[in-house]
């Protein structure tokens, strides 16, 4: 009986640390659902599915190539992975991998980006006549394009101040009038269809008023950062000025430094164009005696890249209209007489660089460097193109076809470079020239 009860306990105890490695094992596992994600050089974002135990904690370690961003990094059990790769404009298709790594279970994941397609047409869409008269876009532009090229707002510029939201996917524009306001803004748009403008954003069809009072302008691609302005009253101002300002999550960051408080006119600085981190803004600074200065405002500091002093001989105006998304590059114009453009040029923010470029009125660069302006462009290799020889490049039976327009200037760009956003004109009569809003889509 003594024995029996011996070997009883042995195996027990075999079949208990047996058991307890089929639980552990159970426990330790890895799979995920994608070995290997392809890129189009246009940017997106694809998907992956870790799948392990409940209660096992898994960890993403990338290669530290910054190209990729990947979210969630880390967590516990099963998950859905997000990696999202930027726009690419080499030559050549790029490479990377990122492994994942459950309680010492191993699994890699390689990724490729391939190399840019170049067009093979092009289309344009704007609104018929009818449509501007019906919803009363009757001089009115393209604001802006998001940066994944599947949005742009378009804003009429007279009175009435009326708005349109265009789709990559219908291309169609709808009216962002929700009924509420006989007045709505659209300045910029997010890469989810996000707007913002006069003193609100519009998203689900609505509407809302912005934090604080302000009057956003700006905002970043995904969502997080808005430049505008609020009201500030100044102790040698009668009235309230408009005031740059930035948020981060729908909060207002702390009061800019080195903005100019005294001998200012209508404002101590109007934002134009933002780097895509919201650090670096070009715009104008106007002085008391009404003189505006194209400036940006980088590092803390307000730059004024022409008009330092508010003595000169002429009554001076310029803009810096734009910034690249890096932040390091800032394109405008300067009219040394107020009237007529003295100076189209290209500011490089680190080095304090300044260059005259043969574009007139620069209005933005892009993600790759092209600078675009009134009626022609600007390679980053310094080739200059009126827009309809670019265009041309890209004949289709849309780009010949009655009815399609070439743009007078163009406002923004998608980063890849293949929707293009602004506007082309038309007159009528004794020297009446409207804006007629435009897209010209590459494909």
């Amino acid at each position: 009986m003594k024995k029996l009860i011996t070997a009883f306990a042995t195996g027990a105890a075999l079949l208990a640390m047996f058991s307890c490695k089929t639980d552990e094992g159970e426990k330790s596992f890895l799979n995920v659902s994608e070995n290997r994600l392809e890129f189009s050089a246009d940017g997106e974002t694809k998907s992956f599915i870790v799948e392990t135990g409940s209660d096992t904690q898994w960890n993403i370690t990338t290669d530290g190539q910054t190209w990729y961003t990947v979210v969630p990094e880390s967590g516990t059990g099963n998950a859905k992975i997000e990696v999202t790769a930027e726009v690419w404009i080499g030559e050549n298709s790029r490479e990377a991998a990122l492994t994942v790594n459950a309680d010492g279970i191993e699994e890699e994941i390689r990724i490729q980006q391939f190399s840019p397609v170049e067009p093979t047409h092009v289309t344009f869409y704007s609104l018929t006549e009818a449509e501007q008269a019906s919803i009363g876009m009757i001089n009115s532009r393209v604001t802006a394009v998001s940066g994944n090229g599947k949005w742009a707002v378009a804003v009429d510029e007279d009175m009435g101040h009326q708005a349109m939201l265009w789709s990559y996917e219908t291309r169609e524009f709808t009216d962002l009038n929700d009924g509420s306001s006989s007045e709505c803004h659209a300045k910029d748009v997010s890469n989810n269809g996000l707007v913002v403008g006069g003193s609100g954003y519009y998203s689900d069809g609505v509407w809302e008023a912005f934090p604080d009072e302000g009057s956003p302008v700006f905002i970043s691609d995904d969502g997080h950062v808005v430049v505008g302005s609020i009201m500030e009253q100044l102790p040698e101002k009668s009235i309230p000025i408009p005031s740059l300002a930035v948020w981060i999550d729908y909060v207002m960051q702390p009061e800019l430094e080195n903005l100019p408080r005294e001998n200012v006119g209508q404002y101590t600085m109007m934002a134009l164009g933002m780097s895509e981190d919201g650090t670096v803004i070009a715009g104008k600074t106007e002085w008391g005696n009404g003189m505006v200065s194209p400036a940006v405002y980088a590092n803390g500091n307000l730059i004024r890249i022409y008009g330092e002093s508010p003595e000169a001989e002429w009554f001076y105006f310029g803009e810096a209209t734009s910034v690249s998304k890096d932040g390091t590059k800032a394109v405008g114009y300067f009219m040394v007489d107020g009237q007529s453009v003295s100076s189209n040029f290209m500011y490089d923010i680190p080095s304090g660089t300044l260059t005259e470029i043969p574009v007139n009125m620069p209005s933005f660069i892009g993600y790759d460097g092209t600078v675009y302006g009134q009626g022609k462009l600007m390679t980053p290799e310094g080739e200059v193109l009126y827009y309809a020889d670019y265009i041309d490049r890209y004949v289709s039976e849309d780009s010949t076809a009655e009815g399609f327009k070439y743009p007078y200037i163009v406002l923004s760009v998608s980063d890849n470079g293949k929707v293009w956003g602004g506007y082309y004109t038309v007159s009528e009569g004794f020297g009446v020239t409207f804006m007629v809003p435009g897209i010209w889509v590459f494909e």
